[in-house]
């Protein structure tokens, strides 16, 4: 038996983002002062997400969060690089529950720095 297909859309999961937007962008520098440099930033736009049970309703409105890093490379095999995951520490929930809220709610991911030095072999 097939179901009926509507053109009335509806909502699979409310605790899901309907929409999700990334965007990252990096430029290396390949001459002059900055030679061997290279800079990105990123964009991660979330939109709201919701859930509804026994009638309670427990939101997290749409955020944005800002990456950026920055890089050296010593020589062709060889990069060391600082990046920085929600430069702005954006507090928000990734995960949200109505039913029990302090348990199934969980916080994103707070400021966080990484330095990281790769070599290829």
């Amino acid at each position: 038996m097939k179901a009926a297909v509507t053109d009335t859309a509806t909502t699979f999961n409310s605790t899901t983002p309907k929409h999700n937007f990334n965007l990252w962008t990096k430029h290396t520098w390949q001459d002059g002062m900055f030679n061997r440099w290279s800079a990105g930033a990123g964009l991660r736009a979330i939109s709201e997400i919701y859930d509804l049970t026994n009638g309670i309703r427990v939101s997290q409105g749409g955020y944005m969060l800002v990456d950026a890093q920055i890089a050296y490379q010593f020589d062709p095999k060889m990069t060391i690089s600082l990046t920085a995951t929600n430069l702005f520490d954006k507090k928000y929930y990734e995960k949200i529950g109505a039913a029990s809220f302090g348990r199934q709610s969980f916080y994103g991911e707070p400021q966080a720095f990484l330095l990281s030095l790769s070599r290829k072999f």
